[in-house]
């Protein structure tokens, strides 16, 4: 499969498409064909490594953990694991590669990733679904935390509900993805910037 491969941290000309494995959905995992993805400042700060502090916190000392970028994403499930029961093969989803802290590399610039089942969610209409990960309009949260499922949940209420709309400033292939972050770091998005495999 094609995927974006981020060999060290530093310059967006150093992320490159690469064919590279295709992932295998664990036992507790759903393996999505990823449709979009979204870049956003978390994934440049990955990228370029800084602030520092994000080494410590996960991210890899001296390069990615994971050299795949990229957290948000929406697509439709190819496989799940043997303890998915929430999803089947061709569901559409959306949702975030990783259940904790956005400070890491999460696999979603790829053709291909796994995500774990808690982490995705199924829109009733496809165009929500596509549409859904690209604005971050929930309310604010309260003392107690809720989890990336109620949140996601949520979210979804809300865009089906018409409380919150997606906004897609503009759409890059996963070739051009140097350049999508590229104009988020320099330019002044006024919504989602969006890479597609």
């Amino acid at each position: 499969m094609k995927a974006i491969v981020q060999e060290q941290y530093g310059s967006l000309d150093a992320l490159e498409v690469q064919e590279v494995e295709r992932p295998a959905a664990g036992d507790d995992e759903v393996l999505v064909r990823v449709r979009a993805a979204s870049a956003h400042p978390d994934v440049w700060h990955v990228v370029c490594g800084r602030p520092y502090v994000l080494r410590l916190m996960g991210a890899g000392f001296f390069k990615p953990k994971n050299p795949i970028p990229g957290t948000d994403m929406a697509g439709v499930v190819e496989a799940v694991g043997k303890n998915v029961t929430q999803f089947q093969p061709g569901d559409e989803v959306f949702g975030e590669t990783i259940g904790s802290m956005q400070w890491i590399n999460g696999g979603a610039f790829a053709e291909y990733v796994t995500v774990a089942e808690e982490c995705l969610l199924i829109p009733h209409f496809f165009k929500l679904m596509f549409l859904s990960l690209f604005v971050k309009q929930l309310p604010k949260p309260n003392l107690s935390m809720p989890s990336k499922k109620d949140t996601m949940a949520v979210f979804r209420e809300f865009l089906e509900a018409g409380r919150i709309t997606p906004v897609i400033d503009r759409t890059y292939p996963l070739s051009k993805a140097s350049e999508a972050i590229r104009y988020l770091m320099e330019g002044e998005p006024t919504g989602r910037v969006v890479i597609t495999p």
